[in-house]
């Protein structure tokens, strides 16, 4: 008998909650569970929620020194998305080198996340380049706190040449947030591998760093400014609200650096490593919180205290936040999840003879 995935689920929930309020179920306590294993098999038997990801790597900059472990990057977060959290490869758009542009990040990011994701789906954004900051006097030209550096993430074309004169074409941090609140969807995800730290050099040991050794100069574009104040319009940030579930994985804090090197042949992001590493191993269900600290036990381990991952949330459940919000199994509550198992094996197994 071929059954939906829906059908499936649907026949499962019905299957528990005989089991559980039946003769043979859980004698007395039928009117304290009906209402509640109701409900988990409507949730159970509703539509699996959509999963989003734009993933960008820059290793080749012109008239800057190239990166090596960019697209690695890309290519571990891709495998992690398809392979351990059921992403579809046609809900990965990848743009890497020149194809990551300024323009063509912010266009994939409004047609491809913003304009597809539903409410409950899961977005992904991971970036990894070359990062940089600036002073908050060149975004409005006065008025400013000039002591005040604004970190940016530096796309394929970061440096425009506007009547001869250079002019930083990064896309602003601040930009990246209000994309992300823009989305109707609160379950998104940000990573960025990339560091805003000035520095002279490159080049720390087996090291290599990834702020943008071209120091930004001139204004910021004022079409990134421009597309800033649109966002704004109609949109309250849910940091406001305490609602949000947003959350974002720096690979360092903004006065850090951030470095890739050399695994087993191959360049990544130590962050990258970490982090898509752990997730591998990790058993569903494990914190966002959890993935953090233990790609930063990875990162430590090959830069000391020189870089330190970081995470911003823009809700009150941090803590119980699951990493690129998966739910699996035992995400179950405690009992229910046993009860869920003896039923799946009746279900499926009943007289040795499998249902499909």
């Amino acid at each position: 008998m071929n059954l939906t995935r829906r059908r499936l689920l649907q026949q499962a929930g019905s299957t528990l909650l005989g089991v559980a309020v039946g003769s043979g179920g859980l004698v007395g306590c039928d009117r304290l569970l009906a209402p509640r294993l109701k409900r988990y098999e409507q949730a159970l038997a509703a539509a699996a929620p959509r999963k989003l990801a734009l993933l960008v790597g820059i290793n080749e900059y012109p008239n800057s020194v190239n990166l090596g472990g960019c697209l690695s990057d890309v290519e571990l977060q891709r495998e992690l998305l398809l392979y351990r959290f059921g992403f579809s490869p046609s809900d990965i758009l990848v743009l890497t080198d020149r194809q990551a542009t300024h323009a063509a990040i912010e266009t994939a990011f409004r047609e491809h996340l913003i304009a597809q994701a539903g409410e409950n789906d899961v977005v992904v954004f991971h970036f990894s380049g070359y990062g940089s900051q600036f002073s908050a006097s060149g975004l409005n030209g006065s008025g400013s706190d000039s002591s005040k550096l604004v970190p940016g993430l530096v796309p394929w074309d970061g440096i425009l040449s506007v009547k001869n004169k250079p002019v930083a074409n990064q896309i602003l941090l601040e930009t990246l947030l209000l994309l992300a609140e823009s989305l109707k969807t609160q379950r998104y995800t940000l990573v960025l591998d990339a560091s805003y730290a000035s520095t002279d050099d490159s080049l720390q040991g087996n090291l290599r760093l990834r702020s943008c050794p071209n120091e930004a100069v001139g204004q910021i574009n004022g079409e990134e400014l421009a597309f800033q104040m649109e966002l704004r319009q109609g949109n309250l940030p849910k940091a406001l609200l305490g609602e949000g579930l947003g959350v974002l994985l720096a690979a360092a804090a903004p006065g850090e650096i951030a470095a890739e090197s050399v695994h087993s042949g191959f360049s990544a992001g130590l962050f990258t490593y970490g982090l898509t590493q752990f997730l591998w191993q990790a058993a569903p269900g494990r914190t966002v919180v959890a993935a953090l600290a233990e790609a930063a036990q990875t990162v430590a381990g090959l830069a000391g205290q020189q870089q330190q991952p970081t995470l911003q949330s823009w809700g009150k459940k941090t803590n119980w936040l699951t990493s690129y919000h998966k739910t699996g199994f035992w995400g179950l509550k405690g009992w229910l999840a046993p009860l869920m198992m003896v039923v799946s094996f009746k279900f499926f197994y009943q007289d040795s003879q499998p249902r499909f």
